[in-house]
């Protein structure tokens, strides 16, 4: 169904019951998924919702609510108001499904809903992963006459369409397959991938992304016919099933209405909300990504790295972040990936490995198994044509594999080794994991974090490793420099995570020696200037102020009206105002509670008060100076069409960064690099057949972040 469609039903059965017609809507509208993110509902919702954006200015608050099979979230738009503002996606396993399964529903589907408008009706596509022994429908079947049972295959859930159509099939060739049940497609979709499912029923939409992007492969599609969005896939009816069709379909619907009313023509379309435009998520979003500007790979693009190559062995995200700014400026970095692949490729959202894509990019990959000596020695014999060698093995590991410092410096003794750890290459902790976790938790930065009557709080991120990684990469330049200016011999860089995260936590020891006092958790407020905190404003979002210096201060009490401040001695200075803070907070926080966030920031920027709002990744995504200054662009994406890629930082006006190409395949670049060191095709196809070298297999099981 087009949007004209759905604009003319929106029309005909949106409704207001408090409102009169033309102030519709006043506020944003909550639209529920009764399922998890990824899955086609999901997907469904999500492309409604931003069309509708676009088109008529709405704003669209879109909630994932999964449970009890699509029921809950049904149930709770059920019980809302009749007012117009919650809307839910419905489909055929909730609406028409779950009534014969479940033996009472907290809703009946025909009295208590009101269709606005059909939005799609798909297909189930039965897909597996590109990599798998299984060509076609037949080849399935096959596997499962032989061996009944030992085929499996996924779903989203008891009760899914795409369930159901695995129930049919299984009726209709007369075989066994073994049904694995999962919550929502996501996980499906990782464990399909990774290998521990050998089939999915999945809807088109959350299939088809990865089909697009060769990592799946679909073999038969449920409907009567193809699939326009893959025509080159055949029918399940096409294989000698006549009549079989199993399709599932997507509508919106609110409760039952309170009356009818008309919807203002889509030109006088008003604006709402502080987002006009866009959509708000919670599970996730895609927001605003007309706005950002569309790059290209700088495939010809020469940095000031140029020439350097760097051997990574690394994991995570500490060695990745370190090969990333080399390879930001012109390094020829070569991941060094196991046959699982990098342990970021296995951190994904909705099956795509985000992660990955942010820090492998303008990087090549080598794949090696390098348990098995021949792997190890074809590494060695490329270290003469590298300057830059990481590892982030647990100490004495390198040693164990015959990688030895002493064993790498034999064969290029102007080489820089920067050895990853947790807690440094020596030491009694020097064997002990190295998570960064651990890491936040012993080097004092969540015992200094958080609030006072609560638990320390460790950061929502990889703090511990970006520090590493950023205090990595300046180490491997110093240590470069030594080499290629001075003459100098190649070294070892011992670069442990607690290390760099000690060391930005300021003056921490001297502190303590001169007060005896241990630095106390205090929220958003600062122990050396006052005020400083994160206050909340009328429309619920937050603004954060530093007035740090007198004159500030001075400027921010006139700004609230409330000059007297200056002269008072509970305010008049830094440790006056530092003693009284909790009061002081109380009047600032008065003054911006009266004003939603946009109105606090133009009112405090023109008295020049230092203040800005605190924004989630939906409102970065919208704002102007982000756009402008492209912080994120659009690249091309196998998975996703375009990825919202980071720009390059820090910028050199001379020598600049440049996104040279997207994260590289598992062993993408096994031929031409071995072939620098003498493999020839044949030698090349035996290394694989001999498990030496890997190349396009599926990296390891994803984990969703």
């Amino acid at each position: 169904m087009g949007l004209r469609q759905v604009f003319a039903a929106l029309a005909l059965a949106a409704f207001a019951a408090a409102a009169p017609a033309q102030d519709y809507p006043a506020k944003p509208i909550r639209l529920i998924v009764p399922f998890p993110p990824g899955g086609g509902t999901d997907i469904a919702a999500r492309t409604v919702a931003n069309k509708l954006s676009e088109t008529l200015r709405w704003t669209f608050v879109v909630e994932n609510k999964p449970g009890a099979g699509g029921n809950l979230g049904v149930e709770q738009a059920v019980k809302s108001p009749p007012d117009g503002y919650t809307l839910v996606i419905g489909q055929t396993s909730n609406l028409a499904i779950n009534p014969a399964l479940y033996a009472k529903l907290p809703y009946d589907p025909l009295k208590d809903l009101s269709p606005i408008a059909l939005i799609v009706s798909a297909p189930v596509a039965l897909v597996v992963a590109a990599n798998s022994p299984y060509k076609s429908l037949g080849d399935l079947l096959a596997a499962a006459r032989r061996d009944p049972g030992a085929v499996t295959f996924a779903s989203p859930g008891n009760g899914t369409v795409s369930h159901l159509a695995g129930e049919l099939l299984q009726r209709a060739s007369g075989v066994k397959f073994t049904h694995v049940p999962y919550k929502g497609a996501a996980q499906a979709m990782t464990d399909l991938l990774g290998g521990q499912v050998q089939s999915f029923m999945s809807s088109v939409p959350s299939a088809l992304a990865q089909i697009r992007g060769g990592r799946l492969r679909a073999v038969a599609v449920t409907s009567a016919k193809r699939a326009a969005e893959m025509p080159e896939v055949p029918a399940i009816a096409e294989s000698g099933y006549a009549g079989f069709d199993a399709t599932t379909w997507y509508g919106l619907l609110p409760g039952r209405l309170a009356r009818a009313v008309c919807v203002a023509p889509q030109g006088r379309s008003r604006e709402v909300g502080t987002h006009r435009e866009g959509v708000r998520s919670e599970g996730g979003l895609k927001a605003m990504a007309a706005k950002l500007k569309k790059r290209d790979y700088a495939q010809q693009a020469r940095g000031a790295l140029s020439g350097v190559r760097v051997l990574d062995l690394s994991r995570l995200v500490a060695g990745n972040t370190l090969t990333q700014v080399l390879a930001d400026f012109g390094a020829e970095v070569i991941k060094v990936e196991p046959p699982a692949g990098d342990t970021l490729r296995a951190w994904q959202t909705n099956g795509v490995p985000v992660t990955w894509k942010l820090y492998a990019r303008s990087k090549k990959s080598l794949c090696l198994e390098l348990r098995k000596p021949e792997a190890r020695e074809l590494l060695l014999k490329l270290l003469p044509s590298a300057a830059i060698f990481v590892e982030s093995f647990r100490p004495g590991t390198l040693e164990q594999m015959g990688l030895a410092p002493g064993q790498l410096f034999a064969r290029n003794p102007k080489l820089v080794a920067v050895r990853i750890s947790g807690w440094g290459q020596d030491g009694p902790y020097r064997r002990r994991p190295g998570f960064g976790t651990l890491v936040e938790g012993m080097s004092g930065f969540a015992s200094m974090n958080g609030f006072p009557d609560r638990e320390p709080v460790l950061p929502p991120m990889y703090l511990a490793d970006s520090v590493a990684g950023l205090h990595g990469a300046a180490a491997a330049m110093i240590a470069l420099r030594e080499v290629e200016k001075n003459g100098g011999a190649g070294q070892v860089i011992d670069l442990p995570l607690l290390e760099p995260l000690f060391n930005i936590l300021g003056p921490q020891a001297a502190n303590f020696r001169l007060t005896g006092k241990v630095k106390t958790r205090t929220g958003n407020r600062s122990t050396t200037t006052a005020p400083r905190n994160a206050y909340r404003t009328q429309d619920g979002h937050w603004v954060c102020l530093s007035a740090s210096i007198q004159k500030m201060a001075e400027r921010l009490f006139r700004a609230i009206g409330r000059p007297e401040l200056i002269d008072d001695p509970r305010y008049a200075t830094n440790s006056a105002r530092l003693r009284h803070a909790e009061e002081l907070d109380a009047i600032i926080g008065e003054f911006i509670a009266k004003r939603t966030l946009g109105e606090n920031v133009a009112y405090f920027e023109k008295a020049e008060v230092t203040i800005g709002p605190v924004y989630d990744i939906a409102q970065i995504l919208e704002d102007p100076h982000v756009i402008e200054r492209e912080l994120i662009a659009d690249y091309p994406d196998p998975d996703m069409g375009e990825f919202p890629m980071h720009h390059v930082v820090p910028r050199l006006a001379g020598t600049p960064g440049a996104i040279r190409s997207a994260a590289p395949k598992l062993g993408e670049h096994n031929r031409a690099l071995l072939a620098e060191v003498g493999v020839d095709e044949a030698s090349y196809k035996m290394l694989v057949a001999a498990g030496v070298a890997c190349e396009g297999g599926v990296a390891v099981e994803g984990q969703e972040e």
